[in-house]
């Protein structure tokens, strides 16, 4: 279309939903080795990080071509190529985020990764401080840091409070 111009929003938008995955994609790679290899949520997680970021460098490859045909400069076949190679590339990656959905966890990697998807997918802007991102956010927080200092300490009775452990 030769008046849409969303490429500042849009490329603030993919640069903070690339970062929104460095924090999980830290935890998932370096902190939980021997967690991710065995939870079949952060392997799916694993092949929905890659086609996500496929499908962003292709939208910003078309969006290039989208400008120079606009200008008059560009070829229109290798925008329309373009256009479907991001289209595919999309789906893609929605088919994986739909099997990251139904993969169960099992581990906090996989949960990790798991929220981390809802992030980059779902927040319509980075910050956002309406409900629930704010809140999602912060559990990914804390499950990141719980993953980074293992499982919280909890005394019996905090035990019992949080419904953790045998029940008498």
């Amino acid at each position: 279309m030769a008046d849409s111009d969303n490429t500042t929003t849009l490329s603030l938008v993919t640069r903070r939903k690339a970062s929104a995955g460095w924090a999980a994609t830290a935890l998932l790679c370096n902190n939980l080795a021997v967690e991710q290899s065995s939870d079949p949520a952060a392997v799916v997680w694993r092949k929905w990080r890659a086609a996500h970021t496929e499908a962003g460098r292709l939208c910003r490859h078309q969006q290039r071509l989208e400008a120079d045909r606009n200008s008059g400069a560009g070829d229109d076949s290798d925008y329309a190529a373009a256009l479907r190679a991001e289209s595919e590339a999309g789906e893609h990656a929605m088919d994986l985020l739909g099997a990251l959905s139904e993969t169960p966890a099992a581990s906090l990697a996989g949960v990790a990764a798991k929220l981390d998807a809802v992030l980059s997918e779902g927040e319509p802007c980075g910050g956002d401080a309406e409900f629930p991102w704010p809140q999602l956010r912060s559990a990914l927080e804390d499950l990141i840091r719980i993953g980074r200092l293992g499982e919280p300490q909890f005394s019996d009775g905090a035990a019992r409070q949080a419904g953790i452990g045998s029940s008498a």
